[in-house]
């Protein structure tokens, strides 16, 4: 198809340019190619001056210095999209409708909104040390993958996620989070949210967890709104926690809560846990609790033995003088 039928000659001249591996042009108007799309080295160019067709393969914007719109992205993207590291984007409108790779906007200073991302990732979503990232409003519905949030300082609230994450949920180190409400009620692999310095309650949390679940680091005063249901290690260490009430009921992996200076109970520890307990480094901790989990550590006793005498004061302070 001869692109002068559809195009300027000033944007055949900006393709030429940009555009590395060669193009061509659609009965549309649109700018096709075989299956990547790429872009040379001089990435100066502020936005689109044409409309790309859907691609079969990838889409890599990433490292335009004046990149200000993704008006002209294709609407489709069969493989990965990446957007990340343009200092002057600020929002993703224009962003192709379904990304059946990975998403990234990644290291993004100036982007304030995902308003305008996918409505489905097949893929990873990352939107990580976008540091004026006030919401996750706009974000899509589905992420196939991994959804990451990290490291974006202004982001309160997790409102606006995803509802569906099939593999990890990263909202770790974003220092101004209050709140996991708006979190997905499932996620199918780790769900980290470790180094919130604001962040006091787990109330919005997962209820199911295919993975571990991290929220080390933060300084929580209770696990209630914790999930229920944790395929791999739950740790909660150096936290604020004076008790265990409110974990989960299953932990599949290993369950931590050591170094939490103001633990005094173990009341409220799973029904079931998988692999090791550990509680070491918590100073107020009563050596009645600590000689039992040291008999479970050492497969002196079942962890079903060990949940009866952590939560039975009577048998517990028989224990601990060596009576049962």
């Amino acid at each position: 198809m001869d692109p002068s039928k559809f195009l300027t000659q000033e944007q055949i001249d900006w393709c030429d340019r940009h555009i590395d591996f060669g193009w061509g042009v659609n009965t549309k108007g649109e700018v096709t190619v075989t299956e990547h799309l790429y872009f040379k080295k001089d990435r100066s160019f502020d936005r689109f001056p044409v409309q790309f067709a859907p691609v079969k393969g990838d889409f890599n914007c990433d490292r335009c210095p004046n990149l200000v719109s993704l008006e002209g992205a294709p609407s489709h993207v069969g493989g990965h999209f990446n957007c990340s590291s343009c200092p002057k984007l600020t929002s993703l409108e224009g962003a192709p409708s379904h990304v059946e790779g990975d998403f990234y906007c990644e290291r993004c200073p100036d982007l304030t909104s995902l308003e305008g991302a996918p409505e489905h990732v097949d893929g990873d979503f990352s939107c990580k040390d976008c540091p004026k990232l006030v919401s996750l409003e706009g974000a899509p519905a589905h992420v196939g993958g991994r959804f990451d949030c990290g490291n974006c300082d202004k982001l309160a609230s997790l409102e606006g996620a995803p509802a569906h994450v099939g593999g990890r949920f990263y909202c770790w180190h974003c220092v101004n989070l209050l709140s996991l409400e708006g979190a997905p009620a499932r996620v199918g692999g780790d769900f980290h949210c470790f180094e919130c310095p604001k962040l006091t309650s787990l109330e919005g949390a997962p209820d199911h967890v295919g993975g571990e679940f991290v929220c080390w680091g933060c300084p929580i005063v209770s696990l209630k709104g914790a999930p229920s249901h944790v395929g791999g290690d739950f740790s909660c260490t150096r936290c604020e926690l004076t008790s265990l009430e409110g974990a989960p009921a299953h932990v599949e992996g290993s369950f931590n809560c050591g170094h939490c200076p103001k633990l005094v109970s173990l009341e409220g520890a799973p029904e079931h846990v998988g692999g090791g307990f550990y509680c070491g480094k918590c100073p107020k901790l009563p050596d009645s609790f600590m000689g039992i989990i040291d008999e479970y550590e050492e497969r002196q006793i079942d962890w079903k033995t060990a949940h009866k005498l952590i939560h039975s004061y009577t048998a517990r302070k028989a224990h601990s003088i060596g009576l049962i």
